[in-house]
């Protein structure tokens, strides 16, 4: 591998890296989420094939300026609140960026009641 190639394939590297950080910062993109400070209230519902995650979790409002709570219920609703509730989940929170609460509902398929 000669030096012009790796020079290339680094700075391709990079560039990816730092369009999926925007894109993640923004709430555009949704990284596979991770199990860190799950509430305890969380669980799964419904058929294998319609399975939806419940519980509260952390996300954003206002384009990101503003932190709130996403509700998900066992009856695939959904609710948003302006403040992050006691026991919200930085689940959907990947490297401390949260996604859009209405990101998040459709995400995770759930009917969003505000």
């Amino acid at each position: 591998m000669s030096i012009h190639s790796m020079s290339r394939i680094l700075k391709t590297g990079f560039g990816l890296a730092l369009v999926a950080s925007f894109a993640m910062m923004s709430g555009s993109a949704l990284a596979h989420p991770s199990r860190d400070g799950a509430a305890a209230e969380e669980g799964t519902t419904g058929e294998a094939a319609s399975a939806i995650d419940t519980g509260i979790f952390r996300c954003t409002l206002g384009s990101g300026s503003v932190m709130g709570s996403l509700l998900v219920r066992p009856d695939e609703t959904c609710r948003r609140f302006t403040t992050t509730l006691a026991g919200a989940s930085n689940r959907y929170c990947p490297q401390g960026a949260c996604v859009s609460c209405y990101s998040l509902a459709r995400d995770i398929g759930c009917i969003l009641e505000n």
